[in-house]
C-alpha cells in the first residue's frame, strides 16, 4: 500500500467526507504539508463542533428525563 492510499484509508477511518479527503489528498500530492495540516485541523474542528452539537441534544434529553422522573409527565416545560 502506498502512502497516498494509506492517507486516504486513514482519512476515511477518521470519518472525513469525500470532499475533505479529496482536498487533503490534493494538497499531499502537491507536497503542501502546511496546507494539508491546516485542512486536517479544519476538518477536526468541524467534527468537534458536531460532537458538541450532539452533546447538547443528549443534555436536553437528560434534562427532560430528569424532570419526568421528578414530577411525572405533567412536569414537562
Amino acid at each position: 500500500m502506498n502512502r497516498e492510499t494509506e492517507l486516504i484509508e486513514n482519512l476515511k477511518d477518521a470519518g472525513c467526507s469525500r470532499e475533505d479527503i479529496d482536498k487533503i489528498v490534493a494538497l499531499y500530492s502537491k507536497g503542501d504539508m502546511i496546507g494539508m495540516e491546516k485542512a486536517i485541523r479544519k476538518t477536526r474542528r468541524e467534527q468537534l463542533e458536531k460532537i458538541h452539537e450532539f452533546q447538547q441534544y443528549i443534555d436536553r434529553l437528560d434534562y427532560l428525563s430528569y424532570h419526568l422522573s421528578q414530577s411525572g409527565t405533567s412536569g414537562i416545560k
